[in-house]
C-alpha cells in the first residue's frame, strides 16, 4: 500500500513538473543546421529551388523510397508545391509550398497531415562564406496548443528529432553538388573607358540574322557618321549590344553599333548611346562568328557559378574581322564583354540579370550574320 501511495506521489510530482515546464516552455521552436559547400552557386541553387530535385538529396526521400510525390505549379517559383504520402512513421503525409524565392534561396510553408496535423515554416538559404557557400536549412513555428507544447516541446525535443535529418540531407546535398563538374574557364579582367556609339536597334529572331542585315545596318550607321562628321573611336571596334535574348525562342533585342570619338546626334531610325566606364569581364573567341556560342556559354556559366552581378548589357565586339580587312574567318577575334556592377567586390552580389535581358545569351544559332 505504501508503495502504491509513493508511486502515486511520484506520478503526481512528475505530472506537475511537466505541466509547469509546459507553462513556462517557449511556445516557439526553431530547428536549424548549416553546411559549407565548395561548389558553384548555380548548382546549389538549382538543387534547392526546384522541389523535384529535393528527392536527389532529401533525407525523407532516401529513408522512405516508397513515398509517392505529386508536384504542382511552376518549379523554382512562388507557388510551387510538393505533396507527399509515405510511411506514417517516416515521412507521413503533407505538403510543402514555396511562399518566397530569391537569389538567396527559398522560404516555404509546411503542412503535415500525418502522423499528426501541424503547420510550420521552413527555409533553405545560402550565404557567401570563405572558401564556399553556407547553406542553412531551417524549420520554425509555434506549438498550436498547450498539449502540443507539452508533448513536442517538453517530452520530445524538436531539435533532436529533426536536426539529424537536416544534417543527413545537407551532407548528401554537399556530396551531390561538390561532385558536379566545374569549368576551369577564367575570363580576362578589363577596365573599360567611357565611350559613345551610333547604333541600329533591332528586334529579331537570331535565326534570321544574315550578312545582309549587318551590311545594311552598318551602311546606315556609316552614312550617319559622315553627315555628323563623326570619327570612329580610336580603340573600340564595331559591336552588337545585346539588350534581351530568349534562349527558348531565340528572339533578341539588340543594337548593331559603331563606337565614335564623341557624342553626336543622328536622324530617325538610328540610336545613340554611351557605355559607362568600369570593370568588365572579357571572353575572347577566335574563329568564325557562328562558332562563338561556346564562349557565351562559358561566360554565362562563370557568372552563374561565381554569383557575378552585372552592371550593363553584354557586348559582342568584333576586334578583328571583315571590317578590319581580315578575310580569313579562322583569324577573326571577338570579345564577349560583360560590364560588372560597381559593388566594390563583384563576387558579393548574386546575379539577377534576366529581367534586364542580361541573362540567357545562347548564341548557338544565328551568328552567321557576321560572315
Amino acid at each position: 500500500m505504501k508503495f502504491i501511495k509513493a508511486l502515486v506521489v511520484v506520478v503526481v510530482v512528475i505530472l506537475i513538473t511537466v505541466v509547469i515546464m509546459g507553462m513556462t516552455a517557449d511556445p516557439e521552436y526553431r530547428v536549424e543546421r548549416t553546411v559549407k559547400i565548395d561548389a558553384c552557386y548555380g548548382d546549389i541553387y538549382a538543387k534547392i529551388s526546384d522541389f523535384h530535385s529535393w528527392n536527389e538529396w532529401g533525407p525523407w526521400a532516401i529513408n522512405d523510397p516508397s513515398c509517392e510525390y505529386l508536384y504542382e505549379g511552376e518549379m523554382a517559383a512562388v507557388g510551387m508545391k510538393s505533396i507527399w504520402n509515405g510511411e506514417p512513421d517516416i515521412t507521413g503525409s503533407g505538403s510543402m509550398t514555396c511562399t518566397e524565392i530569391s537569389d538567396a534561396g527559398i522560404i516555404f510553408d509546411l503542412d503535415f497531415v500525418t502522423p499528426h496535423q501541424s503547420t510550420s515554416k521552413g527555409s533553405m538559404l545560402m550565404e557567401q562564406a570563405e572558401d564556399g557557400i553556407n547553406v542553412t536549412w531551417s524549420s520554425y513555428g509555434q506549438f498550436s496548443g498547450f498539449m502540443e507544447k507539452i508533448f513536442m516541446g517538453v517530452l520530445m525535443d524538436m531539435d533532436e528529432m529533426m536536426g539529424p535529418m537536416f544534417e543527413q540531407g545537407l551532407g548528401d546535398l554537399k556530396i551531390l553538388v561538390e561532385e558536379m563538374p566545374r569549368s576551369d574557364f577564367e575570363p580576362q579582367s578589363m577596365e573599360m573607358e567611357e565611350f559613345h556609339y551610333i547604333g541600329k536597334k533591332m528586334e529579331m529572331n537570331v535565326a534570321d540574322l544574315s550578312q545582309e542585315v549587318y551590311a545594311s545596318a552598318f551602311g546606315e550607321i556609316f552614312s550617319a557618321m559622315m553627315v555628323a562628321e563623326a570619327t570612329p573611336h580610336a580603340s573600340m571596334k564595331s559591336m552588337t549590344v545585346w539588350h534581351e535574348f530568349d534562349q527558348e525562342t531565340l528572339d533578341g533585342v539588340f543594337e548593331i553599333a559603331m563606337p565614335v570619338a564623341s557624342a553626336v546626334e543622328v536622324g530617325e531610325g538610328l540610336t545613340t548611346g554611351t557605355i559607362a566606364a568600369g570593370s568588365c569581364m572579357v571572353g575572347e573567341h577566335v574563329g568564325s562568328y557562328d562558332t562563338s556560342a561556346d564562349m557565351w556559354y562559358q561566360m554565362e556559366g562563370y557568372v552563374d557559378c561565381n554569383r557575378i552581378e552585372l552592371g550593363g548589357y553584354p557586348i559582342e565586339m568584333y576586334m578583328n574581322g571583315p571590317a578590319e580587312q581580315e578575310l580569313d574567318p579562322n583569324n577573326w577575334v571577338t570579345h564577349i564583354i560583360y560590364p560588372l556592377a560597381d559593388t566594390g567586390d563583384s563576387t558579393e552580389g548574386i546575379a539577377d540579370a534576366s529581367d534586364e535581358g542580361e541573362g540567357d545569351h545562347d548564341h548557338e544559332e544565328g551568328e552567321e550574320g557576321h560572315d
